[in-house]
């Protein structure tokens, strides 16, 4: 999957230009965080509302995991206590908006859109308000949008859509501590073949951590030489959640940024040096890596 790492070789390589500039559009600034375990979800929406703490001033939330006791109390605890997940797996949306509530999060939206057109519209809508949209869809072992029924099920920030040169619709999107970009048409037929019920998964504890037995597939077979020592079941989704299939989770804040600003018009259009000028800006004054978009 193509990585982002150096923005100004991005724009050059891969974003649409014509005579305004490049087309793209950033939505909230964000911090890709590193995943360990089962937790794509709740590293997802834990990547979002730690970026409205710094960026926005609003409640700091609990942190992702205890880090073996490094904090008392964890997202993916709550999650365990209250929500009935056995690892830190999720399978609802309705779920991580109740844990961005008990996060200090209590407005969010969450939106099923069944048609191309609406789906890349209501994310693009997100970030002209300065939001960042949690989405879902699976993914293969390189994390690549894939058509596996749910059983890669997976979430991402989106940090970012563009033009490229082809002229397809893009997005740029936060996972596994990094930055990369997607085609939105193959996140779209991905999302759109996700279960509404997906079937509950088999957890084994191994001294990696834990994993599910289709993921195993995907992992070093050296992490299993040794038998596991316990076993977990995920609880089925209830009916009528309807799961991940073609949703969008969106948690609302009030925006600080002016119209006018970089975060504003439908597609940011600057040259190539004043766009890598305003965007080095950005990230010195929201302390983000240089090395990292």
């Amino acid at each position: 999957m193509p990585q982002i790492t150096d923005f100004s070789l991005f724009l050059e390589t891969n974003v649409l230009r014509n005579e305004f500039g490049f087309q793209y559009k950033l939505g909230l600034p964000i911090i890709p965080q590193v995943q360990r375990g089962q937790v794509c979800k709740l590293n997802a929406l834990s990547v979002v509302l730690n970026s409205l703490h710094q960026f926005r001033e609003m409640p700091k939330p609990l942190p992702l995991r205890k880090n073996r006791n490094e904090y008392a109390y964890s997202m993916r605890e709550l999650s365990k206590e209250k929500y009935d997940s056995q690892v830190g797996e999720i399978y609802s949306a309705q779920v991580l908006a109740a844990i961005a509530a008990d996060n200090g999060y209590p407005d969010s939206s969450i939106y099923t859109e069944n048609q191309y057109p609406l789906y890349v519209g209501r994310i693009i809508a997100a970030m002209e308000n300065d939001q960042a949209p949690i989405i879902f869809y699976d993914v293969d072992q390189s994390g690549e949008p894939a058509l596996y029924m749910s059983d890669r099920e997976h979430a991402v920030v989106v940090a970012g859509y563009f033009i490229n040169k082809q002229q397809e619709e893009c997005f740029i999107i936060s996972q596994w501590g990094k930055y990369y970009w997607v085609k939105a048409a193959d996140v779209f037929a991905s999302t759109s073949q996700l279960s509404k019920s997906r079937t509950p998964e088999v957890f084994y504890k191994y001294d990696s951590g834990w994993h599910d037995l289709y993921s195993t597939r995907f992992a070093p077979p050296e992490l299993f030489t040794k038998a596991p020592t316990e076993r977990r079941t995920a609880h089925e989704v209830p009916k009528g959640d309807g799961g991940l299939k073609n949703k969008i989770l969106v948690i609302n804040h009030q925006p600080k940024v002016e119209k006018t600003s970089l975060y504003s018009s439908h597609f940011t259009m600057f040259s190539s040096k004043e766009s890598e000028r305003l965007f080095r800006e950005d990230l010195a004054r929201k302390n983000i890596p240089r090395t990292t978009f």
